[in-house]
This record gives structure tokens, C-alpha cells and sequence, in this order.
């Protein structure tokens, strides 16, 4: 496993224009578990293979931070179809499998970390995936961290 895109302006590929990533990409094998990084709840899924994201899910944990897994291959269903919003996840546990589903270039997990910053949307989603469907941009005020150094921090505690 390596990371194939940090958390950085690059040229989008499929568009080939400049855009900020906001996360990381993490090149693996189709079907390599995906851990949950830290303790949290289940805040939203896609079950939905061809939506942009692909499978993906989304935790929101105690300090307020959400971390979302996208591109999960279709073997995750097995796992996603059984998690409903609010279920507790612990860190470690098995939540999908490396995959390509939704616009994606090859098996990969994106990784992102975000807050919201808009404390009236009273936690929907709509907003901040947005910009997953039809290309649009995010509606809902977040802020974006480095993926990579989130993790660092995490693993000091």
C-alpha cells in the first residue's frame, strides 16, 4: 500500500483541471480491509456502486471530526447493508474492502477528514456530499484536514 494522492492541489484525472484534493488516496489491492480509524458512529453510507464516491462510508467521532471511506468494492455490501446511522464502530473493525466502485481509476481508498462548520445543518449529509453528485460544489461549510497527519496524531495517543 502507498499513497497515489496526498492532500493537496493536483490536476483532476478526469477532468485534467486543477482542483484541491481533499484527501488522500491509498493504493491497495481490491478486497483489502478497510479499519476504521479511530473509535465513532456510523453518520452515512452509499450502498450505491455508481454514485461518484462508489461504496462509501461516513463516521463522525466524539471530538467532531468525520472520516469517510470511499471507492469500497461491491463486498463491502455484506458489511454496509448491516450498519445503520448511529451504530457504533470501534477502531480497528473490519468497515468494507479496498476497491474501484464510483469515479474511480483503479483500486484505491480515499480518505478524507473533515468538521462541519455550519452548526445549523443539524448533521445532514446533503450538503457536505454535494459535490459528489453532479459535480457541483459543496454547499455546506467544512473544513478540510491533512488525512495523513491526522492519522500521526491519532496513533501519539
Amino acid at each position: 500500500m502507498n499513497i497515489t494522492s496526498e492532500f493537496k492541489e493536483r490536476k483532476n484525472p478526469f477532468t485534467g483541471e486543477k482542483q484541491f484534493h481533499t484527501g488522500i488516496d491509498i493504493n491497495a489491492d481490491d478486497g483489502t480491509q478497510i479499519k476504521a480509524a479511530e473509535d465513532g458512529k456510523v453518520y452515512h453510507k452509499n450502498t450505491d456502486p455508481n454514485k461518484p464516491t462508489g461504496i462509501a462510508l461516513w463516521l463522525k467521532h466524539q471530538d467532531g471530526y468525520i472520516t469517510d471511506y470511499m471507492h469500497m468494492n461491491k463486498d463491502s455490501l455484506g458489511i454496509l447493508n448491516n450498519l445503520n446511522p448511529g451504530d457504533k464502530i470501534n477502531a480497528g473493525d473490519n468497515i468494507g474492502y479496498v476497491g474501484d466502485t464510483g469515479k474511480a481509476r483503479g483500486s484505491h481508498l480515499h480518505f478524507e477528514v473533515y468538521s462541519i462548520l455550519d452548526k445549523n445543518n443539524n448533521g445532514s449529509l446533503d450538503g457536505i456530499i454535494n459535490n459528489y453528485r453532479n459535480g457541483v460544489i459543496r454547499q455546506t461549510p467544512v473544513r478540510y484536514y491533512d488525512s495523513l497527519e491526522y492519522l500521526k496524531r491519532k496513533n501519539k495517543k
